[in-house]
């Protein structure tokens, strides 16, 4: 069992596993219940989870799409 304490971890945890695209987004649907709209590389979708983590600390008040701009 891996465990993931930090945002740091989750990235570490993502970028050095053999993931699916497929496994990726299970995991960001189940940990931070948030959805990609589309496809990216490990490493920019790493960098946007941690901006998006820390742009939205409070899970009730995030968007549900990593990737969609919200409208202000």
């Amino acid at each position: 069992m891996i465990e993931i304490n930090s945002i740091e971890d989750f990235k570490e945890y993502l970028l050095n596993h053999e993931l699916s695209k497929f496994q990726i987004s299970e995991i960001l649907k189940k940990t931070l219940k948030v959805w990609i709209s589309d496809e990216y590389n490990k490493t920019d979708l790493v960098n946007m989870i941690e901006d998006f983590y820390y742009k939205y600390p409070n899970i009730q008040e995030r968007p549900l799409f990593l990737d969609v701009p919200v409208k202000e």
